[in-house]
């Protein structure tokens, strides 16, 4: 019964209450996987933040500590300009929550939803995501969870790879296990993240190409599907053409979308940074 109340006490956060003695919660932002996030002001620092409260209802306590130590850790490792910075973190009533900088635009994801993005804004949005991706995979680093809603934009149009907690520490004995490779988000995870496989870099990159997928077409490659039947499609299935859906667009942005998508990890793009150079020549002939 006593790790019901802090389930109880997240649900019903109201605009009033203060959190760590010190942070004043507005408003929710959203809900999803296993935590929750606020709009929140700090009066120290004068500033608004976001607050990422993790729910033991939705994974159990151990789990929920376990994505909250590891997304602590990992942002402890990395300190990158488009990688959301962590100011804070604390518990309240045994509920582990992070303090971090607040991106007023949303997400990618609300951005494809208000309409699709020019080829430039496209570029400029990978650019800096696959310099952050890059830069956490220097460090030993994997997201495993890269997606729309996980890239924050800012008023100034800069965008931040954001939710580390699913991240995972190459050498890290604990994460070698089949049960952790398999934590992702259905429509985006690599054919070997749903075998359990050994996860590299290109993992990462077909999750981006995933991404970049939806960024052209304003849908996910895999929409409206039961996870069950996600996975079947793609452990046996070549990956969706961007052109079904978009006839108009550039052969050369399609071939760059698909072979970062390719089933056989050795047949995508092995870094990001390729990923992105491949946007790069699509900008060049296109323009």
């Amino acid at each position: 019964m006593e790790a019901k109340a802090p389930v109880c006490m997240i649900q019903l956060m109201q605009a009033s209450e203060t959190l760590g003695d010190r942070y004043q919660i507005r408003a929710p932002i959203g809900s999803g996987g296993a935590a929750s996030v606020y709009l929140a002001f700090d009066p120290v620092m004068e500033r608004e933040v976001a607050v990422k409260m993790f729910r033991p209802d939705e994974l159990g306590v151990e789990e929920t500590a376990e994505q909250f130590h590891c997304e602590l850790k990992a942002l402890g490792r990395l300190e990158h300009p488009h990688i959301l910075p962590i100011y804070d973190s604390g518990a309240q009533k045994d509920v582990p929550f992070l303090i971090m900088r607040y991106a007023d635009r949303g997400s990618f994801k609300d951005e494809i939803a208000r309409g699709l993005p020019s080829m430039s804004r496209i570029f400029t949005v990978f650019f800096q995501v696959g310099r952050a991706l890059a830069y956490a995979h220097h460090h030993g680093m994997l997201h495993r969870d890269v997606k729309p809603s996980n890239i924050l934009v800012e008023e100034s149009g800069d965008v931040y790879m954001a939710d580390f907690s699913l991240a995972m520490v190459k050498d890290d004995p604990c994460a070698t296990s089949a049960s952790i490779r398999t934590r992702g988000t259905a429509s985006y995870m690599a054919p070997e993240q749903w075998f359990g496989d050994p996860l590299t870099s290109a993992s990462d990159v077909y999750s981006l190409s995933a991404t970049l997928f939806e960024a052209v077409t304003g849908a996910p490659p895999f929409s409206g599907m039961d996870p069950r039947d996600i996975m079947k499609w793609i452990l046996t299935k070549a990956p969706p053409s961007p052109a079904e859906i978009q006839p108009d667009l550039p052969a050369q942005m399609v071939e760059t979308i698909c072979t970062g998508m390719a089933k056989d990890p050795a047949q995508r793009y092995q870094t990001p940074l390729q990923l992105v150079a491949a946007l790069k020549k699509v900008m060049a002939t296109s323009s």
